[in-house]
């Protein structure tokens, strides 16, 4: 996302008891504005500098690439879920401000009925959504794959040691008992920063009717995925075990560990730390070479969250995802990406995740030693296209997949050519 630079500020005298202080902004215009005759700024400048300090700060927020939002008018068969999952008490999905909320202890009315033109006609209909999604905002999108992934989605119970009850992990995928490639070993997706298993609601369809067992999950902290508890903090360590326990509870054989956006370094730390459980990595257009992540003071971390989840923001990650932006960067898209931002504690989670400090990878990415596919938009305008030869020459052996005509969402642009390289890749394993 942006990046502000700001420049700092420069003295003139201009007279004895008078100085200037000029700054450039942003948008490199030029201002100034004039001290009293005791050295004090007059309040214009005062406001002018707290609006420099709020825009840092949402640049510092936003400094991690998020995860795209999204959409596309495909239609696509509706997907079936693991069995053995299960779900929560029915709880709100709206969004909720100060303390931590537990799901089970939110009514089951509390933020769902809000006045609007479709309300009485939607709230006619029964719900087949489960039951943390935001039902009326969910009602409102248009796709027919994400409205058959969002009806598929359920908690998949993980037990780790840092909550002493279970979380509640959201899954989406279905398990395919005729699959001989790789030996069997299911693909399990992991989105980027602010994003959710929606990113995937193309893709997953696409390899199931490929034969092959394939499962979208929200790790704690992004997504739809809650806890029933508060927790000190959450940091790599804590995404690192909430994936490994998954993997040990409800996948058991190794796994092709399949990474979009920020969603790469999650599976790069993991397999660095858990080789044995991945039978191959998937790349695509991983973010691993920009270490740690900004932790503001907590009132612009407020102000920032704020931005990140208002529409005008999202619509510009939206716009900015795609090579072909009259199809898939559309209003649909960004209801789609802002959903997840609905749940009751997104708030205090990404203010967990960026006071945890971020993954610092780049040093590490060499020491990489499973099988390794890289597939790269070829119009990536979010990372670019040099970080994709980069991971070619750090991780011995990887291959590198350009994927035409596409942005920084091969899985959601171009999910046909994506998912052919993915069982190509599965095939020589």
């Amino acid at each position: 996302c942006a990046q502000l630079s700001v420049a700092a500020p420069t003295w003139t005298n201009r007279c004895p008891d008078t100085r200037q202080v000029t700054s450039k902004l942003p948008t490199n215009m030029a201002y100034s504005r004039r001290y009293d005759s005791l050295g004090r700024p007059r309040r214009s400048l005062i406001y002018s500098s707290s609006l420099v300090f709020f825009l840092i700060s949402c640049a510092l927020l936003l400094r991690w690439g998020r995860g795209p939002v999204d959409n596309s008018s495909l239609e696509l068969s509706p997907l079936a879920t693991r069995t053995g999952t299960w779900q929560l008490t029915r709880g709100t999905t709206n969004m909720q401000r100060g303390c931590f909320r537990p799901i089970s202890q939110i009514s089951k009315s509390e933020g769902r009925v809000r006045h609007g033109s479709m309300s009485s006609v939607r709230s006619a209909m029964s719900s087949t959504y489960p039951p943390f999604v935001d039902e009326e905002r969910a009602q409102e999108i248009e796709e027919v794959a994400c409205q058959n992934m969002l009806k598929s989605m359920s908690y998949a119970p993980v037990e780790v040691s840092f909550s002493r009850k279970p979380i509640s992990t959201t899954a989406a995928g279905e398990w395919v008992s005729s699959q001989k490639l790789a030996d069997g070993a299911p693909v399990v997706l992991l989105h980027g920063f602010d994003s959710s298993i929606l990113e995937f609601r193309r893709f997953v369809p696409k390899m199931v009717e490929k034969e092959v067992s394939t499962f979208a999950i929200d790790l704690i902290g992004w997504g739809f995925a809650q806890a029933e508890e508060e927790f000190a903090g959450i940091s790599p360590r804590e995404k690192r075990e909430h994936l490994y326990e998954y993997w040990r509870q409800h996948i058991k054989k190794p796994m092709v560990l399949c990474g979009a956006s920020l969603g790469g370094a999650v599976a790069i730390d993991f397999a660095l730390e858990h080789p044995d459980a991945v039978k191959g990595l998937v790349l695509i257009d991983a973010q691993a070479y920009i270490d740690g992540v900004q932790s503001p003071p907590e009132i612009f971390m407020n102000i920032g969250l704020n931005v990140l989840r208002s529409e005008p923001l999202r619509q510009i990650a939206n716009v900015q995802s795609y090579f072909d932006k009259d199809t898939y960067a559309t209003k649909d898209a960004m209801r789609i990406g802002r959903l997840h931002t609905y749940m009751p504690n997104w708030k205090i989670y990404n203010k967990q995740w960026m006071q945890g400090g971020g993954y610092t990878l780049s040093g590490r990415i060499r020491d990489v030693s499973v099988p390794t596919l890289i597939l790269w938009g070829e119009q990536d305008k979010i990372l670019g296209v040099e970080p994709a030869t980069r991971f070619q020459e750090d991780i011995p052996g990887s291959k590198l997949v350009w994927v035409p005509e596409c942005g920084h969402v091969p899985h959601l642009e171009q999910a046909d050519f994506t998912a052919d390289a993915l069982v190509s890749f599965m095939k020589e394993l």
